[in-house]
């Protein structure tokens, strides 16, 4: 085996578009390690290389070893499945690593929209439809005008840069009136140069917010999604 002559440029390339940071906190790195590697010239070492490429969801042989396709895998092969449901696929979610970031806890209902968190305040399980998706995040809901589809407590998953279509819910982030970035729980029902209608389900009610306001909205992404279903 060795290292691959143009290992920066595909690295490069894999990282384009996406979070450092949750790159660097998937693959458990420090917070400036990606930077370090991609710009600062730092080569990585093997250990470095396979975090980092769990951090991408990629195999160290896809960027940055030459070497026979096997020989360093970023996670154990699959155990067989059973033809039916059975005792090990009861335990398969403990599998699961904890680790996407909880960002703060989104109100669901017009008013006390919550400002968003720097740093996660707590960490749940990573779901399989987001397991090569690094930047993905969670949040709570808080108070019950999602009901029936979320109640008060009950975590979001988020994926950014998904694309975004009418009928999905969202957590949309606007300016206030201080000029703070604020979150809402909403369901997306139209978006225009001048407005973004949303819909709330509890009381059932429709409302807008300026587009100027509105700083982004990411999709919400709903169990059977998450479970593969």
């Amino acid at each position: 085996m060795k290292i691959r002559e143009n290992w920066r440029a595909l690295l490069t390339a894999a990282v384009e578009g996406k979070n450092w940071a949750a790159i660097a906190r998937v693959g458990k790195l420090g917070t400036t390690y990606v930077r370090d590697v991609v710009e600062r010239g730092q080569t990585p070492t093997l250990d470095s290389a396979i975090k980092l490429s769990a951090g991408l969801g990629l195999d160290v042989t896809d960027w940055f070893l030459e070497a026979e396709r096997g020989l360093f895998e970023l996670r154990p092969p699959p155990a067989p499945r059973a033809p039916s449901p059975g005792p090990a696929d009861e335990l398969r979610p403990l599998l699961w690593p904890k680790d996407v970031p909880v960002m703060g806890t989104a109100a669901c209902g017009p008013n006390g929209a919550f400002l968003l968190q720097d740093v996660p305040i707590d960490f749940i399980r990573r779901l399989p439809r987001i397991a090569n998706i690094p930047d993905a995040y969670a949040l709570y809901a808080d108070g019950d005008s999602m009901s029936k589809w979320r109640e008060h407590g009950d975590p979001v998953y988020v994926a950014p840069r998904l694309p975004v279509l009418q009928g999905n819910r969202v957590v949309i982030q606007v300016l206030n009136d201080k000029r703070e970035v604020v979150a809402y729980i909403k369901e997306l029902v139209r978006r225009t140069e001048k407005e973004i209608k949303v819909r709330q389900y509890n009381p059932a009610q429709e409302f807008s917010f300026a587009t100027k306001n509105v700083v982004k909205y990411e999709r919400i992404l709903e169990w059977t999604e998450l479970l593969g279903i």
